[in-house]
C-alpha cells in the first residue's frame, strides 16, 4: 500500500498546490491543505479515492462551520475546483492504462466501457463519471493506430450510447472515430457544426486551414495515406505543394484537381483571375489558385515532421499579426521537407487559401490599400458582405468571382482591379492569401472560428460553476499608450518616467515606439526621442527649478551651447550635442564643468529633463518649439501619421524570453490597464492558466527572476496600509451593510497610522493586547480592515504599481508633522542666517579688466535683520544670547581687489578653467549633483585646486569624498521646511553647518 501512495504522491502534491494557489486569501483553507499536505508526506492514502474523498470531506467541514455568506462562497469555489481536478486525475491515469494495451484490447475495454456507462453500479463512481469518459475519448492518441475497421467500431459503439451523455456533450462524441482518419464514405459526413445546412458533395477531403475546428475529416500530420483503397483520400495522399490537398473549393465549385482533364495545371488555369501576366503567375505560386507539386506525405519521416510543426508554431507565435507564406516555406525547407503542404503540420496552423471570411467584429481591421483604381461603393461592399454571410460566413474567391460577375475582362473587373485586391477595401471580410496564423489567432480574427470554437468543459459541475469571460486584448500597444495619457491627465500634465519605463519593459516594447506614438501630446527628453532638448523662453528662463550660478560657465561656452541647439532644431540630441562640441570623457569641458547631461539640466536657457514626462500644452509658452521640414512640433502640430495602434515593428523581441510567458504576461498586464490599473483576483489567476507552471505568488516572488512582476504590479494579500488623504474611495470594497465593533476601527486605524502599514499577525497581536482580547478573530479583522476609509487593504485586487502609489502612504501619518523641539528651532534659526546671507549676495560679474566688482551688503546687513528677512514668520526664531563679533564683520568690509586664485599642485600654469567661485571656501554648504543619483547636501571642508572634499550624511553615516567643482552647487535651505530628526552631539552634519555658517557670518569662533 505504502508504494501505491508513493505512486500516487506526485499528483497528489500538484492538485494541493494548485488548491493553495487558489485559496491563498484564507487562512482556514491554507491551513487545511496545509494539513492535507503533512497527510501526503507521511504516506496516510494508501489510494486515490481515499485522498480526494478527504479533499471534500475536510473543506465540507470548513463549509458547515461557517456563517457569512463571503466565506461559503469561496469554500464552494475551492470544492468546484477539487471536482475539476479529479477529473483531469482519472481522465490521466485512464488514458494512460489503455494506451499500455495494444489497438485491440483497447478498443475491446473502450467499447465495453460505453456499453457499461450509466448503469446503476457506476453512478457513484467519479473515476468512470461522463467528463471523465468524455475527456478519454476526446484524446486522439488513443486512436492514432486504429485502422478503418476499429475507428468504424469504435464511432458505432459512441453512436449507439450517445444518449447517456449529457447534451452538450454529444455534439462533440458525433465526431469519435472519423477525426483521426479519412475512413468515411465517399458522400461524406456533413458537419456536426452545420447541422442546418445542405450536405456538400465531397470530391476530395479537406486538408485545408484549421481542418479539426471545421470539418470532420479533417487530416492530421502522416495521416494524407489514409482512406478507402481507390478512393480520394487515397489520391490526395500523393498531392501536396502549396495546395495541402484540395481546398474548400473542391467542395462546392465542381471538378477537383484529380479529376480535371488537364490535371493540376488545367485547374490552374481556370482559377487564374487577372489577365496581366505578371498576376497569373503570382497566382500559380498562391494556394488558393490551385497549383499542385506531387508530394507523398506518406513518406515523410514522424519525428521529422513533429519537428518541422514545432518549428513552424515558433514562427508564427513570434509572428502573431500574421508570418508571410514564404517564410514557413523558407522554414521547411530548412528542415529538409521542402514542399511539405501546410495543411500537414496539424491543426495548430491556419491558412486562408482560397477562401473568403467573415471578420470578426473585434478584430482590427487591415489599413486601406492603395489603388489606381475607382473604390469599391458601398452598396457592393456590402454585397460581398451578404454573400459570405449567406455561404456560412465562408466562401471561396472562385464562387464570389462568378456570384458578383467579376471575372478578368468584366466591367466591375475593369474598373476595380482584380476581385483579389478589391476585398482589401471591404473591412468586414478577412482574406489574408499571403499569410498564415495560428489557430488561436484565427479565432479571433475570423467569425466561423469564434462560433464554432467549443471548450471542453466539466459537465458535472457546470450547473454551479460561476463564469466569468476574461476579456482579451488584442491591442495591447493601443492600450499601454492610452493608460500613460490617462495618467498624465490625471497628474494635471507632469509624469515621472519611472512609472512608464518598468511597464514598457515588462509589456515587450520598444521605448522608441512608444515615445512616436505620444509624441502628439507629450514630450519626453529621453535618449531615445527624435529630439531631447528645447531651449526655453525667457518666462521659461524663469521658471527652472534648479539653475546653476550665472558664473557657473564660461560666456563662450555658454553662447556656443544655445546656439549648437537652436542649429539642431528637431533633431537635438545630447549624445550629437556632446559630439558637435567635443565634450567628451577626455575633454578640457568635461574636466572643468563635469558631465554635459548635469549642465544642461541646470542651464538657464535649456529645457532638459529626462526624469519627467510633459504634455506639449502645459509646455506653451515655457519653451520654444523647433520647426522641421513637417512645421513645428508643438502640441497637436505634428503632420507625418503616428503609430498609435501594435505592429511588429513596436516589439522589442531581445528581452522577450520565453514566448508563452510573453504573451500571457502582456494579457495580464493589458487586462489590468483596460480596467483602470486594477485586475481582479480570480480573473488573474485564469489568465495565468496556461502557464501551469507559473502560480499568481511567483509574480511577486523576487526568488523567480523570470516571472517577478514586482516592478509595475501590487498585491499585498497579508498586509495593511494607510490610504492617503486625497485618495479616491471608490476602491473600497464595501459591498453590504456590515458594521464593525467601533472600538475595532480605531483600534486598526492607529496601529496602521503609528507604523504606516501593518499585517494581519501584527494586527491580531494589537487586539490581543488590548480589552478586546478574546472577542475578535482574525476573521472579523480580515472583514473589518477591508471597510475602513481611512486604511486600504484589497487582497482580492491586483493594482499596477503606479495606480497603489497615489492611493496608499507608507510612512507614518505623524512623521510630517513632527514638532519642532529647541535644538531644532536654534538649527533652523541658523539655516534663516545662511539663507537670508545668500539671498543679500549679488553674483560676481567678471569685468574685461578682470577686476572683481565686490558687493558689501552682507558685511553691512545686520545679522538679526537677515534672520527676520529669511523666517517666513516675523520673530518665529529667537537667538536669545547668540551675540555676533564685530571683528569679522570689520574684515568683510575690505574685500580684496581681484579675485583670489587657487594654487595648482606643483605651481602648474592656470587657466580660466581653473578659476574657482567666490563660494567655494571651507565650510560654505553645498549640493553634490551625481549622475544617477539624487542630489545630497553637503559642506566643503577642505579646496584642492579644482576639486574639494566634500563631508556628506549617506545613510546615517558622514563621509568625506572629494568631487569636482563643477558638481557643486551653493545650498540655500528652505526655511520653516521639516527636518530629519537630528543626532544629539555636535558631529551631526546639518547642525555643523548651521554653526559654521554662522560663525563666519556673525564672528563666532566656538
Amino acid at each position: 500500500m505504502e508504494d501505491l501512495a508513493s505512486a500516487f504522491q506526485a499528483d497528489f502534491l500538484d492538485a494541493v498546490k494548485v488548491l493553495e494557489d487558489f485559496s491563498s486569501s484564507d487562512n482556514a483553507l491554507k491551513d487545511a491543505m496545509s494539513e492535507i499536505r503533512n497527510r501526503i508526506a507521511s504516506k496516510k492514502y494508501v489510494c486515490a479515492p481515499n485522498f480526494w474523498q478527504d479533499l471534500r470531506d475536510t473543506l465540507g467541514a470548513i463549509e458547515q462551520r461557517r456563517d457569512e455568506r463571503t466565506g461559503k462562497t469561496k469554500v464552494q469555489q475551492v470544492l468546484k475546483q477539487i471536482a475539476r481536478l479529479e477529473v483531469k486525475f482519472w481522465a490521466k491515469e485512464s488514458a494512460s492504462m489503455l494506451r499500455e494495451l495494444d489497438p485491440e484490447s483497447r478498443l475491446e475495454r473502450t467499447v465495453d466501457w460505453l456499453q457499461t456507462f450509466g448503469s446503476s453500479d457506476s453512478d457513484d463512481d467519479p473515476s468512470s463519471g461522463p467528463a471523465v469518459l468524455y475527456q478519454v475519448l476526446s484524446d486522439v492518441t488513443l486512436q492514432k493506430d486504429f485502422d478503418a475497421a476499429q475507428r468504424e467500431a469504435l464511432s458505432t459503439a459512441v453512436r449507439d450510447n450517445l444518449h447517456k451523455f449529457p447534451v452538450e456533450m454529444q455534439a462533440v462524441l458525433e465526431r469519435v472515430g472519423s477525426t483521426v482518419g479519412l475512413g468515411v464514405a465517399r458522400g461524406g459526413l456533413s458537419d456536426w457544426r452545420r447541422r442546418h445546412q445542405l450536405t456538400l458533395p465531397l470530391e476530395a477531403p479537406t486538408v485545408g486551414p484549421g481542418a479539426a475546428l471545421l470539418w470532420p475529416e479533417a487530416v492530421y500530420p502522416g495521416q494524407l495515406q489514409a482512406g478507402m483503397p481507390g478512393g480520394p483520400a487515397q489520391e490526395a495522399s500523393s498531392l501536396g505543394g502549396d495546395a495541402q490537398a484540395l481546398s474548400l473549393s473542391a467542395l462546392t465549385a465542381g471538378p477537383s484537381a484529380v479529376d480535371h482533364p488537364e490535371g493540376a495545371e488545367g485547374l490552374m488555369s481556370v482559377a487564374g483571375e487577372d489577365e496581366n501576366e505578371a498576376t497569373r503567375n503570382e497566382a500559380a505560386e498562391d494556394e488558393e489558385a490551385g497549383g499542385f507539386e506531387v508530394f507523398d506525405v506518406a513518406q515523410v519521416d514522424p519525428g521529422l515532421l513533429e519537428q518541422a510543426r514545432l518549428q513552424v508554431l515558433k514562427l508564427l507565435e513570434l509572428n502573431s499579426e500574421g508570418c508571410p507564406k514564404h517564410f514557413v516555406r523558407t522554414r521547411l525547407k530548412q528542415v529538409g521537407i521542402a514542399g511539405l503542404p501546410i495543411a500537414a503540420l496539424g491543426e495548430g496552423v491556419f491558412f486562408s487559401g482560397a477562401d473568403v471570411y467573415l471578420r470578426h467584429p473585434g478584430a482590427p481591421a487591415n489599413p486601406l490599400p492603395q489603388t489606381g483604381r475607382l473604390p469599391v461603393p458601398e452598396e457592393l461592399r456590402q454585397q460581398v458582405v451578404d454573400l459570405v454571410k449567406e455561404a456560412g460566413c465562408r466562401l471561396p474567391i472562385k464562387q464570389l468571382a462568378e456570384k458578383l460577375q467579376w471575372q478578368p475582362g468584366s466591367a466591375r473587373h475593369s474598373m476595380h482591379g482584380p476581385l483579389r485586391k478589391a476585398l482589401g477595401q471591404v473591412p468586414e471580410v478577412f482574406f489574408e492569401p499571403e499569410k498564415v496564423f495560428t489557430t488561436e489567432v484565427a479565432r479571433k480574427l475570423v467569425v466561423l472560428f469564434h462560433e464554432e470554437e467549443e471548450p471542453i468543459v466539466d459537465f458535472e459541475t457546470v450547473e454551479t460553476v460561476p463564469t466569468s469571460a476574461v476579456p482579451y486584448i488584442a491591442d495591447p500597444f493601443a492600450g499601454l499608450t492610452s493608460t500613460v495619457m490617462t495618467w498624465i491627465h490625471e497628474a494635471d500634465g507632469t509624469l515621472d518616467q519611472n512609472a512608464v519605463l518598468p511597464l514598457i519593459k515588462a509589456l515587450g516594447f520598444k521605448t522608441k515606439s512608444v515615445i512616436a506614438a505620444l509624441s502628439n501630446d507629450v514630450f519626453w527628453s529621453h535618449p531615445e526621442a527624435d529630439c531631447e532638448i528645447l531651449l526655453r523662453t525667457s518666462a521659461g528662463t524663469a521658471l527652472h527649478p534648479k539653475p546653476l550660478p550665472s558664473n557657473y560657465l564660461h560666456e563662450q561656452v555658454r553662447r556656443n551651447l544655445v546656439t549648437q541647439v537652436r542649429q539642431m532644431g528637431v533633431k537635438t540630441k545630447a549624445d550629437k550635442l556632446a559630439g558637435s562640441m567635443g565634450w567628451n570623457a577626455k575633454s578640457e569641458l568635461k574636466r572643468t564643468y563635469g558631465t554635459l547631461r548635469i549642465v544642461l539640466a541646470g542651464l538657464g536657457e535649456i529645457f532638459f529633463e529626462p526624469s519627467k514626462l510633459y504634455l506639449k500644452r502645459i509646455l506653451d509658452g515655457v519653451v520654444e518649439w523647433p520647426v522641421g521640414k513637417d512645421g513645428r512640433i508643438g502640441p497637436g502640430e505634428i503632420k507625418e501619421p503616428i503609430p498609435q495602434h501594435w505592429s511588429r515593428d513596436v516589439d522589442d523581441l531581445r528581452s522577450a524570453g520565453d514566448i508563452d510567458w510573453f504573451n500571457v504576461k502582456r494579457q495580464l498586464l493589458g487586462v489590468a490597464m483596460s480596467q483602470g490599473g486594477r485586475c481582479d483576483l480570480d480573473m488573474a489567476r485564469q489568465i495565468l492558466q496556461p502557464m501551469e507552471e507559473v502560480s499568481l505568488e511567483m509574480l511577486f516572488d523576487p526568488e523567480s527572476k523570470k516571472y517577478d512582476l514586482t516592478k509595475v504590479l501590487f498585491w499585498e494579500p497579508d498586509r495593511i496600509f494607510r490610504r492617503r488623504a486625497a485618495a479616491p474611495l471608490e476602491h473600497l470594497t464595501v459591498k453590504d451593510a456590515f458594521q464593525a465593533p467601533d472600538k475595532l476601527e480605531q483600534l486598526l486605524i492607529d496601529a496602521v497610522k503609528a507604523n504606516g502599514s501593518a499585517t494581519l499577525a501584527e494586527m491580531k497581536a494589537a487586539v490581543e493586547a488590548s480589552e478586546l482580547s478574546g472577542e475578535v478573530d482574525e476573521q472579523l479583522i480580515f472583514t473589518t480592515a477591508q471597510r475602513i476609509p481611512q486604511l486600504f487593504f484589497m487582497p482580492d485586487t491586483l493594482f499596477l504599481r503606479p495606480v497603489v502609489n497615489g492611493l496608499i502612504s507608507e510612512g507614518p501619518e505623524d512623521k510630517a508633522e513632527m514638532q519642532l523641539d529647541e535644538q531644532d528651532s536654534f538649527m533652523l534659526a541658523g539655516l534663516a542666517e545662511v539663507a537670508a546671507a545668500a539671498a543679500a549676495m549679488e553674483p560676481l560679474q567678471l569685468d574685461p579688466a578682470g577686476e572683481l566688482a565686490a558687493a558689501e551688503k552682507v558685511a553691512e546687513t545686520p545679522v538679526q535683520d537677515k534672520a527676520s528677512a529669511g523666517s517666513v514668520t516675523p520673530g518665529f526664531f529667537s537667538f536669545g544670547a547668540f551675540e555676533p563679533s564685530s571683528k569679522v564683520l570689520g574684515a568683510a568690509a575690505e574685500p580684496p581687489l581681484k579675485r583670489q586664485r587657487l594654487a595648482g599642485a606643483g605651481g602648474a600654469a592656470m587657466h580660466w578653467g581653473d578659476e574657482a567661485p567666490p563660494w567655494v571656501t571651507e565650510g560654505a554648504a553645498v549640493m553634490v549633483r551625481r549622475e544617477q543619483a539624487a542630489e545630497v547636501p553637503g559642506a566643503i571642508v577642505e579646496i584642492h585646486g579644482s576639486s574639494c572634499i566634500v563631508r556628506l550624511e549617506i545613510a546615517g553615516r558622514e563621509v568625506e569624498e572629494e568631487f569636482a567643482l563643477p558638481s557643486l552647487v551653493p545650498l540655500t535651505p528652505e526655511i520653516g521646511c521639516a527636518v530629519k530628526e537630528p543626532l544629539r552631539h555636535p558631529a551631526n552634519l546639518w547642525e555643523w553647518l548651521a554653526l559654521r555658517a554662522l560663525c563666519r557670518l556673525g564672528g563666532c569662533h566656538t
